[in-house]
């Protein structure tokens, strides 16, 4: 198969930063000054003077670049494997635009270019808002977790946990805000002299190229901006308040506060989620000498953080690091609760790991006692650090625990289910409640409200393969519908330990276009065309009626 073109894109942005929000303008810097020949005003002014042997580096600068893009390709496309060789042409050229102080003043003078910036921040907001508030495998309208530029650090095939969120996330993005709003209007120097072309526009004094405008000191050096008045009215009461000096401190301050917030606070953050680090530092601190550190479907990265190097380590050495065949050998070390393991897990894996761990057993006559899956580090939204032992001072941050309940903690407003309808002869239904976002019971909801429907299920003996629930909340001929991944994906149907009470939470969104009126709620499970059979028959097509919700505020 070929890469696709957005894992490649994504990559070589990666790759470029910092310089690939200037090396467009790099870019068209080389093709127009590496031609021994230009009309541009731009081009013009920058080749004027220069010798052959300048324009012929500029030339190569700009071949390499190309041939860069086209060997990567062709590389990824017969081996997807690359390893983009143009990172230095792109920097060079960013570096000798910059340097070249007839072209930069000329391109800073450009009402086209400057246009083109104002548009490019614009663009530049609206993607990084959609990667504050959304992310990938969330429902449409609802809000995501808090991650800055998903789509430059990760490989595709992440997913965020729906409560995940990095701290400083906010005070990250208020820094990057005022940076980008300072490069919209044309930095410093356009607070130098928004006061005087505000003035000018009042008294229409003047008028150049359609625009009203003042000879200032930045314009007789060839710096001529024209901003919009909105700007210059939030600008001019900043610099007649505080100063020009003050305003060039503001403006540096937010930098360094952006670059210490990105280096001591964000990129720290963000590393624990894609890199085994953190779960590595964490057996460290814990784990006795001797005890062993598992690989299961884990990367030799894992033995590198440990070791300084990723080849096997002996059983006999401090801190050993071992591999598991895989998830069903896990259980072995369950039966002998004398010898503390830990291992390292995939997360996605960890719903596998925790029926294999809590199942009957049969094999072995010791194994039969109850057994947990603890987990020690749950920080990672890719990895989980597990352990058999969970010793004083230490919490289980095991993430399907809070989906896990017995009779005894089953929460006490749950409506018991009478009769109790059973799903395949599989699973029996306990209970149900409607509550709110703050977890308050509710029969009744406005049109715009999302109602929790939470649904426990017993679990009676192994279902064999993994289910979707839908939910259809019915009124009339209209109908919302709810079907989704049952316990939001992370607990599989087919993993759950017979003995158990599984819930499953769901938020159902209620239309602004809803009627209002009792709505009933069904719910159901089936995969592809085909329900779970329901006994006995509840409301027929193999669906359970749970209660209903009056909604108000709707169409009549």
């Amino acid at each position: 198969g070929h890469v696709p073109f957005d894992f490649l894109f994504r990559q070589l942005g990666f790759a470029a930063y910092p310089f690939t929000a200037l090396f467009p303008l790099g870019l068209a810097y080389l093709a127009q000054t590496s031609a021994p020949e230009t009309g541009d005003a731009l081009g013009s002014q920058s080749v004027d003077g220069e010798n052959e042997a300048a324009r012929a580096f500029k030339g190569m600068t700009l071949i390499w670049f190309a041939l860069g893009v086209l060997l990567t390709g062709v590389a990824a496309t017969l081996t997807r494997q690359f390893i983009f060789i143009g990172l230095f042409p792109m920097a060079g050229a960013v570096g000798l635009m910059l340097s070249d102080r007839k072209y930069w003043t000329a391109l800073l003078s450009s009402r086209t270019v400057r246009y083109l910036v104002g548009f490019g921040t614009i663009a530049i907001l609206a993607v990084l808002t959609k990667d504050l508030r959304t992310t990938q495998d969330l429902e449409v309208g609802v809000r995501g977790p808090e991650v800055l530029f998903e789509f430059l650090v990760v490989d595709g095939q992440q997913t965020w946990p729906k409560d995940f969120a990095l701290p400083g996330v906010k005070t990250y993005w208020l820094l990057l805000t005022a940076l980008l709003f300072f490069h919209l209007f044309g930095f410093l120097d356009w607070a130098d002299s928004v006061p005087d072309k505000l003035s000018a526009y009042v008294k229409r004094s003047s008028k150049e190229r359609g625009g009203f405008v003042h000879r200032t000191k930045l314009k007789a050096a060839g710096l001529a901006h024209r901003v919009s008045t909105l700007g210059a009215i939030i600008v001019a009461p900043i610099r007649a308040l505080f100063g020009y000096a003050t305003f060039v401190l503001f403006v540096v301050a937010t930098g360094i506060g952006f670059a210490g917030v990105t280096v001591a606070g964000y990129l720290p953050s963000l590393s624990q989620h894609l890199s085994h680090r953190g779960l590595i530092d964490t057996y460290r601190e814990l784990a006795d000498e001797g005890e062993v550190f598992y690989r299961i479907g884990g990367t030799d990265r894992a033995a590198y953080y440990l070791d300084g190097d990723s080849v096997q380590i002996s059983s006999g050495a401090e801190n050993p690091v071992e591999s598991l065949s895989g998830i069903s050998a896990l259980r072995d070390f369950y039966c002998d609760p004398e010898e503390r393991i830990f291992a390292m897990l995939s997360r996605v894996q960890l719903a596998q790991a925790y029926f294999e761990v809590g199942r009957e057993s049969g094999d072995r006559e010791e194994c039969v006692e109850d057994r947990d899956l603890y987990v020690l580090d749950a920080r990672s939204s890719r990895y989980v650090l597990l352990s058999n032992v969970l010793e004083e001072g230490e919490s289980n941050q095991n993430p399907l625990a809070e989906h896990i309940f017995t009779q005894d903690t089953l929460p006490p407003t749950i409506v018991r289910s009478s009769p109790a309808y059973t799903f395949d002869d599989a699973l029996r239904l306990v209970g149900y409640r409607f509550v709110n976002e703050s977890g308050e019971p509710i029969t009744e909801a406005s049109v715009g409200d999302t109602v929790y429907i939470e649904t426990y299920f017993e679990v009676l003996e192994r279902v064999s393969s993994n289910r979707e629930m839908f939910i259809h909340a019915d009124h009339g001929s209209e109908r919302l519908n709810g079907d989704h991944d049952v316990v939001d994906g992370v607990f599989p149907m087919n993993y759950w330990v017979p003995g158990e009470i599984v819930r499953d939470r769901f938020g159902l969104k209620i239309d602004r276009g809803s009627s209002s009126g009792p709505y009933q709620i069904l719910i159901g499970f089936f995969s592809g065309d085909n329900r779970m059979t329901v006994r006995p028959t509840g409301a027929g097509q193999n669906r359970v009626h749970l209660g209903d919700i009056n909604v108000h505020g709707g169409l009549l």
